[in-house]
């Protein structure tokens, strides 16, 4: 009789343990990782050894939840070359279904701005390809790797 109550005590114990388990697991939200695109980026300051750039980036939050930005980091290729990259703390909230445009700051080197200045004066170029990629750090989830790709036509092509 007391091997039974034993036996129920013990088999209480690990049902208890399991249906706590389950309802933690249930309480993690999956997250789709957020769309993040150049929406503009202006020159702000060139020296010799580098530029700056205020750039805006649009995120669009597929998730039916809002997502608490604490930051991010990116690099932004310009014609598949390496052109800025920036890191920044901006926090905001990106409402559920529903996008933000935030600003930040890139930094490139003079290398990279007459590369691209260079290839733009011969003509080379008749469309503009860009790539945008790096990390966004959301407050209560891993931080979600990013990665877009875009292209424009330049308005002196044919």
């Amino acid at each position: 009789m007391e091997d039974n109550r034993s036996l129920c005590s013990i088999a209480t114990v690990v049902i208890s343990c399991l249906l706590l388990l389950t309802g933690c697991a249930g309480m993690y939200k999956q997250i789709e990782t957020p769309m993040i695109s150049v929406v503009d980026l202006h020159l702000v300051e060139a020296t010799v050894f580098e530029q700056n750039y205020r750039s805006q980036l649009r995120i669009q939050n597929p998730n039916a939840f809002e997502i608490p930005v604490k930051g991010l980091q990116y690099t932004i290729e310009l014609n598949d070359q390496h052109f800025a990259s920036g890191v920044s703390s901006h926090s905001a909230v990106i409402p559920a279904l529903d996008t933000a445009v935030i600003e930040v700051e890139a930094r490139s080197t003079l290398l990279s701005f007459f590369r691209q200045f260079s290839n733009l004066q011969q003509g080379k170029l008749e469309t503009f390809s860009y790539r945008l990629n790096g990390k966004i750090h959301l407050a209560g989830f891993r931080s979600q790797p990013f990665d877009y790709r875009g292209e424009m036509l330049l308005s002196n092509a044919p």
